[in-house]
């Protein structure tokens, strides 16, 4: 039996386990009187694959993300894009 948590995918819905998953925590808050950062949000493979093909189709809005998902750090570093001072830069 396995002692694995598993999580659901944001886009497909599936559970995942977290050895085949991508994640990421959004900015912003639940709630601003006692302000908590949002839930981290969670992709299986297919769907990471898929968000990270469309990174590299449509240029990439990471600003929205305080811990990145590897798709979007993927897509950064293959668009030559670098994060300074919560600037996107094009190298």
């Amino acid at each position: 039996m396995s002692r694995t948590k598993e999580w659901r995918c944001k886009d497909c819905g599936l559970f995942i386990a977290y050895k085949g998953m991508d994640s990421g925590t959004p900015y912003g808050c639940s709630d601003y009187e006692n302000p908590e950062p949002l839930d981290q949000e969670f992709w299986c493979s297919k769907c990471a694959k898929k968000e990270y093909k469309q990174c590299l189709k449509d240029g990439v809005n990471m600003m929205n993300y305080w811990e990145k998902p590897n798709f979007q750090l993927k897509a950064m570093k293959k668009l030559g894009i670098v994060e300074k001072d919560f600037n996107l830069i094009k190298n």
